[in-house]
């Protein structure tokens, strides 16, 4: 019984692997291709870099969350909400080591962006 068990076992484990071993090689073999089929008409808005404040040594960004519109598509406005501007936000950059606050209002802290908040209120 034990070695019917065992060899069960085996089979089960060579059955498993063998296939994974096919999906992976149809996924790797995949003939996929998007060349020539995509556009690109429209440029990626990249958000600008927002200078922090020193404060007590520690880099300070203050953030808040704005309504606004823009133009993702030629002549078509959209709605849209973003930090510190009407679209996306701005790009945080800090550097290891440093101690970095991002404050914001009670809007602004639906990004979680910090676990250290201030206190105040906008």
């Amino acid at each position: 019984m034990k070695r019917f068990l065992g060899w069960g076992a085996t089979l089960v484990a060579v059955a498993a692997l063998s296939f994974i071993g096919v999906r992976a090689a149809s996924y790797v073999n995949a003939r996929t291709s998007t060349v020539g089929t995509l556009d690109f008409g429209q440029e990626l808005a990249i958000p600008p870099l927002l200078a922090p404040r020193v404060q007590d040594g520690r880099k300070v960004f203050d953030l808040r969350l704005e309504s606004g519109s823009a133009r993702l598509l030629p002549g078509k406005p959209a709605e849209t909400w973003g930090v510190n501007g009407p679209y996306l936000g701005p790009t945080l950059r800090a550097s290891r080591g440093d101690t970095v606050v991002v404050r914001g209002g009670p809007s602004a802290r639906l990004w979680a962006l910090s676990p250290e908040w201030s206190s105040q209120r906008d």
